[in-house]
């Protein structure tokens, strides 16, 4: 998760700057960086709990003293999974911030 964060803050880093440059506060840099690591993290667990509810029978075979739609299970393993991307997204947020508005409009 912190690889495809830092790799996008990379690509999105002329964006930032002009954001910057534009008087864009770093706080709303740092949210629009980690809003958009949880938010493609959500899409890629909604994704993943669609396609487990809808091959369930399939996996009742492989599940051993639980039921393919146990609630325990459905509502821990989102939780489980967007820990990462809330962990992993400030340190690239933060250095998405950082940026030097100057540097990224001479790049241009």
């Amino acid at each position: 998760m912190y690889g495809l964060t830092a790799c996008a803050v990379a690509e999105r880093s002329q964006e930032l700057g002009i954001r910057a440059a534009l008087g864009a506060n770093p706080r709303a840099l740092v949210a629009s960086v980690v809003g958009h690591s949880l938010l493609l993290a959500l899409a890629g667990i909604a994704a993943g709990l669609a396609v487990a509810m809808a091959l369930a029978r399939l996996l009742s075979s492989m599940l051993f003293d639980t039921t393919p739609g146990d609630p325990l299970t459905v509502r821990s393993a989102p939780a489980v999974l967007i820990a990462p991307a809330f962990v992993a997204s400030p340190a690239p947020a933060r250095r998405a911030a950082r940026i030097d508005p100057a540097m990224t409009l001479r790049s241009e």
